[in-house]
């Protein structure tokens, strides 16, 4: 067996270009060598192995190229890595060791990241079972690893021109000019650059690819989607900017039809007062009336008397005849003023009456007088009507004031249907509806009935004509419904903190 110790010497002074070479080989367990064999002195530019058949010369050899990184086991006469091992690990021997100690002096010609070292140590070993392992001066390193060191000093072991067998010298000699530039390239370390390069643009070409189908959902999808989204969010800015402007609008109207209502209270009041005024005129008047009248009869009776006993009788019954006059137009403007006095308290007694009614019909919608719902069947349901149902029409043929959604209809239908039980629904022109659904419809055209403000019982005039300017604003936002946008606003708040939001509530 010839071999070659030193890396790279191809058509250059060996002398004069020494590069890293082989001191020392240790085998340990690997085919034929048993116990630990060290081999020393070689040479840095040649080396022959001799001995008689059977001795192992060529197992050197393959120790040489196990640990270089042979990967056709069959150019070492094996067909897995346990055949390596003594006697395939049945002589008690279960690991094969071969590590060879390279002279690293020469700085100029070491591998990349070891120009520190004067000697580089490297072993491989495999255990029975196929495990395999390296180490480069004692530390673990991976196949990759190994591999670029042996390649960056031009010692590929698996160029296939690397080892030249016997028999292959005259094939070498007659090969093609490209075939004799393919195994320079190999020999001279070239092709390690070139692999590396073809990797290098495989992977340039596959992150291009990557990058045309990036761009390219960027134009098809992303783009679009961004344009979408911007126009969406322009118009909803737009919508915001329109709904501000018609909650302080609607705010501004029912603000002036409260100012308005609590001008037309109060001169309903002073009208009250000034009919209780003219009344207690009409009575003190009519008080006097009698006081006259009094006077007058006192008068004839005295009249009466002085006719029995005087001599003036004719004279005294002239006067009495104008007394008599005096006293029927008395009686008269007497019954015109407690005629006038009649009407007066029976206005009086309408308005009381309407007040009372008023009052009783406040107080009748303040309460349903029940517990649950199935005390608003007849009779519990033990009647034998199951069910218990109000439907009421409402005219909608004004479509400035309808309800959002319903501007096609000139009449809205709205049933509640409750059944014993306590099974509730709603209907809506004779669909159902669920609760909130029928909230929202009342509450856009102002009719909220669980708004505190929305019926004002009795007793509450003045605590309401005393509220202070913020209560009042809140009744007024309430009572014109935009509180139901400021909750609709606030829910959307809290699912913009959930969700990635295409624009922001204001």
């Amino acid at each position: 067996a010839v071999v070659s110790t030193q890396s790279g010497h191809y058509g250059r002074d060996l002398r004069y270009n020494q590069r890293m070479y082989i001191k020392e080989v240790i085998i340990d367990g690997f085919k034929s060598y048993a116990q630990r064999t060290n081999v020393e002195g070689f040479d840095p530019l040649f080396n022959a192995i001799t001995g008689l058949n059977g001795s192992g010369k060529s197992n050197i050899l393959d120790a040489i190229c196990f640990v270089l990184g042979l990967s056709n086991l069959s150019q070492v006469r094996a067909t897995n890595l346990q055949e390596l091992v003594y006697k395939n690990g049945q002589a008690g021997i279960q690991k094969a060791s071969v590590t060879i100690i390279f002279d690293n002096t020469d700085k100029n010609q070491s591998p990349v990241g070891y120009e520190n070292f004067d000697e580089l140590t490297i072993t491989r070993q495999v255990v029975v079972g196929g495990r395999n392992r390296y180490l480069i001066n004692g530390s673990n390193a991976n196949n990759n690893r190994v591999s670029d060191l042996f390649r960056s000093v031009q010692l590929n072991i698996n160029n296939p021109h690397f080892l030249i067998m016997q028999g292959r010298i005259t094939k070498v000699l007659n090969m093609k000019p490209q075939e004799i530039l393919s195994m320079i390239e190999e020999a001279a370390g070239t092709s390690l650059y070139e692999s590396k390069k073809q990797s290098a643009l495989k992977t340039i070409e596959k992150k291009d690819n990557k990058l045309q189908d990036i761009n390219k959902i960027l134009q098809e999808e992303i783009n679009p989607t961004l344009e979408k989204l911007k126009t969406e969010r322009s118009s909803y800015l737009e919508y915001q900017k329109i709904q501000r402007e018609i909650e302080t609008l609607t705010r501004l109207v029912v603000a002036y039809k409260f100012t308005r209502a609590l001008k037309l209270d109060e001169n309903a009041e002073e009208e009250v007062n000034r009919i209780q005024k003219e009344v207690s005129e009409v009575e003190e008047e009519a008080e006097k009336g009698k006081a006259e009248i009094s006077r007058i009869k006192e008068e004839i009776c005295k009249l009466e008397e002085k006719k029995k006993s005087g001599s003036r009788m004719q004279q005294l019954e002239q006067q009495v005849s104008e007394y008599s006059k005096r006293e029927v137009k008395a009686k008269s403007d007497l019954d015109n003023i407690l005629d006038s006095v009649k009407q007066e308290e029976k206005s009086k007694e309408s308005i009381v009456k309407s007040i009372k009614s008023n009052e009783a019909l406040i107080n009748s919608k303040s309460e349903v007088r029940a517990t649950n719902l199935q005390e608003l069947v007849y009779k519990n349901g033990q009647a034998g009507i199951q069910k218990a149902s109000v439907t009421i029409i409402f005219d909608n043929t004004d479509k400035n004031q309808s309800p959002v959604g319903y501007e096609n209809f000139d009449e809205l239908t709205i049933t509640r249907q409750v059944v014993v039980g306590g099974r509730n629904r709603y209907l809506i022109n004779g669909s159902n509806a669920n609760n909130n659904r029928v909230s929202d419809l009342f509450r856009s055209v102002q009719l909220n009935i669980n708004n505190p403000h929305f019926l004002i019982m009795q007793g509450r005039i003045t605590k309401v004509l005393n509220m202070k300017p913020q209560e009042i604003l809140s009744m007024i936002e309430e009572a014109a419904g935009t509180s139901l946008y400021e909750s609709k606003k606030q829910s959307a708040l809290k699912t913009k903190k959930k969700k990635v939001p295409t624009a922001t509530l204001r």
